[in-house]
Parts: structure tokens; C-alpha cells; sequence
């Protein structure tokens, strides 16, 4: 379940990357009945994944590369380093356990 109180272990933002959204929106409506709904062509494709009203994960166009990793992050956790399709960079990081 998604939360907006932090829970370890448990993802606090879900989004996905896909070439064509329409067809990624038709199978996460099948298979979990989220209903999906774009943000607009000022979003740049992107949208939000909806079930009962309320935003569950993130869509939009990919494209987006994987710079580095995932690596070990000396004790913090594992972590990649990421660019986006215009190569702005950024890092993703799961947490150590502990």
C-alpha cells in the first residue's frame, strides 16, 4: 500500500517509464483497475495512475538512461545514478536496513 507516512522498506513513489502510455495505462487498468489521467501536453506525457480517486504511481514517456550502478553506497544503502530522456541527471537510493 502507498502511504504518505513513511514506512521502511516500502516504496513512497511509484513511476514508470514506458514508449507508449496508452498501452501501458490499458494494462495497469486490467490487471490492478487503475484508472489513468494525463497531466496535460504541458506535462510532457506525463500522467497519474488513480485507483478510487486517490493518485497510486506515475506515468510518462521513457527514455531515461542508467549511469551507474546499482552500487552499494558505503552503509547508507544501494543507490543508481540516473539521467532523465533531456540528461538531467539524478539518484535513486533504497536505504540500508538497519
Amino acid at each position: 500500500m502507498i502511504t504518505t507516512d513513511f514506512v521502511p522498506g516500502s516504496p513512497c513513489r511509484l513511476d514508470l517509464g514506458a514508449p507508449d502510455t496508452g498501452a501501458a495505462a490499458g494494462s495497469y487498468r486490467s490487471v490492478f483497475g487503475w484508472e489513468y489521467r494525463p497531466a496535460g501536453p504541458e506535462a510532457g506525457g506525463y500522467g497519474v495512475f488513480r485507483l478510487d480517486g486517490e493518485g497510486v504511481a506515475g506515468v510518462a514517456a521513457g527514455g531515461g538512461t542508467v549511469r551507474t550502478g546499482p552500487k552499494d553506497a558505503e552503509g547508507t544503502g544501494r543507490l543508481a545514478l540516473c539521467a532523465d530522456p533531456a540528461g538531467a541527471g539524478f539518484v535513486v537510493l533504497a536505504p540500508a536496513r538497519g
